[in-house]
């Protein structure tokens, strides 16, 4: 059962209200300056995306190629990290987690991971 876990890193992100009961499957947590944090309950484990604004009058050809170099298995990163764009205005970071995997050290480093991806992806822009 993951709303446990969910509980606890919602808690610790300073949610003291959040009940993953209540989120149907999908919660979503905006930062000022991190972006938007979307965890996703699915069969087999645990989405968790997180989504920034592409300014467009930003150069994002640089910021889309150093975003896909990112996501290149040969990181070895700690989850199966994807990359893509949606709505053609915010770049979305995903790492996958599966079941046996999601506990509150997972995701809190999943959230940094996803979080450094978007700050060097953003710095080549």
């Amino acid at each position: 059962m993951i709303g446990p876990v969910i509980d606890a890193f919602a808690h610790d992100l300073g949610l003291t209200d959040f009940s993953w009961s209540r989120q149907q499957g999908v919660a979503v947590f905006a930062f000022d300056r991190r972006g938007t944090l979307y965890l996703e309950e699915h069969s087999q484990g645990l989405l968790m995306y997180l989504s920034r604004n592409v300014d467009a009058r930003e150069p994002v050809r640089a910021r889309l190629s150093q975003a896909l170099r990112l996501c290149h298995y040969q990181h070895n990163w700690p989850f199966v990290v994807q990359v893509g764009l949606r709505e053609a205005s915010q770049l979305v970071f995903l790492a996958r987690l599966p079941l046996t995997e999601v506990t509150l050290p997972a995701l809190e480093q999943a959230l940094a991971l996803l979080t450094r991806l978007q700050d060097q992806a953003a710095s080549a822009g």
